[in-house]
């Protein structure tokens, strides 16, 4: 899957850290899960807070994914949509 620029939704099932920012101007963020609107029962999305409690809903996550080489990834919701589908 990564191979092919994409990185599994269900690796941020747990809050984690996805930006440490160089200056103290700009907040850290995390990406955790959170109910979404779309067609999967759960979503995630960009937080201002270590505990995913403070949505950023003006950031996209995949904005802050870069695989080892810095190209941009993309998540997969394959498996929260067999999940949220139970």
């Amino acid at each position: 899957m990564e191979e092919n620029g994409y990185i599994d939704a269900t690796e941020f099932l747990n809050c984690q850290q996805i930006y440490v920012p160089e200056n103290d101007d700009e907040a850290t963020l995390y990406a955790g899960p959170y109910c979404g609107s779309r067609n999967y029962a759960i979503d995630i999305g960009v937080f201002y807070d270590e505990e995913c409690t403070i949505r950023n809903p003006n950031e996209n996550v995949e904005d802050y994914l870069l695989n080892e080489n810095g190209y941009q990834m993309k998540l997969s919701y394959a498996l929260l949509r067999l999940v949220g589908s139970q």
